[in-house]
C-alpha cells in the first residue's frame, strides 16, 4: 500500500513538474459582433494557437475566394451604424512558443478603406509575455491578418435607412379671410378641409343666398344687381367674418 502511494506521489510530482516547466501558453485572434439573435450564434471569426491556423467562423461571416491562389475572403455585412470588435492576445509564462513583437504589431494590414485604430497593451520579455490588441471597426474596410497563414477579411455595412417622407398636409390656420377680388368675384380663403357657410344679405337684412362650401373658393356674384350687400361667413370652429361691399 505504501509503495502504491509512493508511486502515485512520484507520478503526480512529475506531472506537476512537467506542467510547471511547460508554463501557460495561449494565442488567439477574434472578430466579434453581437447580432442580437436569441436562437443563433453571434457573428464570430476565431483563430487560435501561435501559428493561427484552422480558422473557425459562425453567424453571418461568409466565405469567398480571392484572385490570389489558395486564399479566401471572410466577408461580413453589418447593420448601418453597428460595429465589429477586433481583439488579439498572446500569453506565455514559462517554456512557450516565442513571438516576434515586430510581427505581432504588424499582424493586421488594412488594404482598402479606412484603417481602424488598434490599442496595444501588455508586457514582453523572452519566454514571459502578456500582449493584447483591441479595436473597433465602424467603417467599411478590407484587411489582412498574416502570420504563419494569411486571412483576408472584408467588412461591409448595409445602406442607411431611407428617411420617411412626411405627408404634405395643409397648414391648419383656423382662419377665414374674405374680400372682393374683382368686380364680380367674392373670394374666401380658409383651410383646405374647412367647411363653412356663406350667407348673403341685402343692406336691409333680407337673405339673398345661402351656401355651404369647403376650402378656399372664388364666388361668382355677377348675377347680383348693383347695390350694397353684406356677406357673412361662419366656420365649424365658430369663427365668423363679415364683409360689406358695393357692386
Amino acid at each position: 500500500m505504501k509503495r502504491l502511494l509512493l508511486t502515485a506521489f512520484i507520478i503526480t510530482s512529475l506531472a506537476g513538474f512537467s506542467q510547471e516547466k511547460k508554463g501557460i501558453c495561449s494565442a488567439s485572434v477574434q472578430l466579434f459582433h453581437d447580432n442580437g439573435e436569441v436562437n443563433s450564434s453571434n457573428d464570430h471569426f476565431y483563430l487560435e494557437g501561435f501559428s493561427f491556423n484552422n480558422p473557425l467562423y459562425y453567424g453571418n461571416f461568409q466565405v469567398d475566394s480571392t484572385a490570389l491562389s489558395d486564399s479566401l475572403i471572410y466577408e461580413i455585412t453589418l447593420p448601418f451604424g453597428d460595429s465589429l470588435l477586433y481583439s488579439a492576445g498572446w500569453i506565455a509564462d514559462g517554456m512557450c512558443f516565442g513571438v516576434d513583437t515586430a510581427v505581432v504589431n504588424h499582424l493586421v494590414t488594412v488594404l482598402e478603406g479606412i484603417p481602424f485604430p488598434i490599442a496595444y497593451a501588455g508586457y514582453y520579455s523572452p519566454g514571459y509575455f502578456n500582449l493584447s490588441q483591441t479595436g473597433v471597426i465602424t467603417s467599411e474596410c478590407f484587411f489582412r491578418i498574416r502570420k504563419d497563414h494569411t486571412y483576408f477579411i472584408r467588412v461591409k455595412f448595409q445602406d442607411p435607412p431611407i428617411p420617411e417622407t412626411p405627408l404634405d398636409l395643409p397648414e391648419i390656420t383656423n382662419e377665414i379671410s374674405m374680400w372682393l377680388s374683382g368686380e364680380n368675384t367674392l373670394s374666401v380663403k380658409t383651410d383646405q378641409d374647412a367647411v363653412w357657410d356663406l350667407n348673403l344679405y341685402s343692406l336691409s337684412g333680407q337673405m339673398l343666398q345661402k351656401k355651404t362650401m369647403e376650402g378656399s373658393q372664388d364666388l361668382d356674384i355677377s348675377n347680383l344687381p348693383k347695390g350694397c350687400y353684406i356677406a357673412r361667413v361662419s366656420g365649424e370652429n365658430g369663427l365668423e367674418k363679415q364683409l360689406r361691399f358695393i357692386k
